[in-house]
């Protein structure tokens, strides 16, 4: 999970959202690192 990247969103655009909406967005997030972490360890087997 790239915080740094995350950060920049809560700055730019997630103002506005409610914590559940960020939950979600966090949860999402991480679920898609995950599945590339997954990828990789795939390719390098």
């Amino acid at each position: 999970m790239d915080y740094k990247k995350l950060r920049l969103l809560m700055r730019t655009d997630g103002l506005g959202k409610t914590s559940k909406q960020w939950r979600e967005e966090i949860r999402e997030e991480r679920n898609k690192s995950d599945r590339w972490e997954r990828k990789l360890q795939e390719v390098q087997a």
